[in-house]
């Protein structure tokens, strides 16, 4: 009654490890093709210019809309 061919323990962990390898170097291949077809550098939004002025809460239209929609 015993298994002729018996599965290491082993087997289903390196398995998991191989196809977590493959995943990881997949997403690593897309990200860096992704930079170089944007032309190197993926530029961060810029921050617009604060007036010392108007430093605090700004009641924006998104705000309102968010205000508007949120009455009951």
């Amino acid at each position: 009654m015993s298994d002729s061919n018996p599965i290491p323990a082993s087997k289903p962990r390196r398995s998991f490890i191989r196809r977590m390898t493959a995943l990881v170097g997949g997403l690593f291949g897309a990200f860096v093709s992704q930079r170089s077809a944007c032309g190197g550098e993926i530029e961060a939004p810029g921050k617009p210019a604060v007036d010392s002025a108007k430093k605090g809460y700004r009641e924006t239209e998104h705000v309102r809309a968010y205000y508007d929609a949120a009455r009951f």
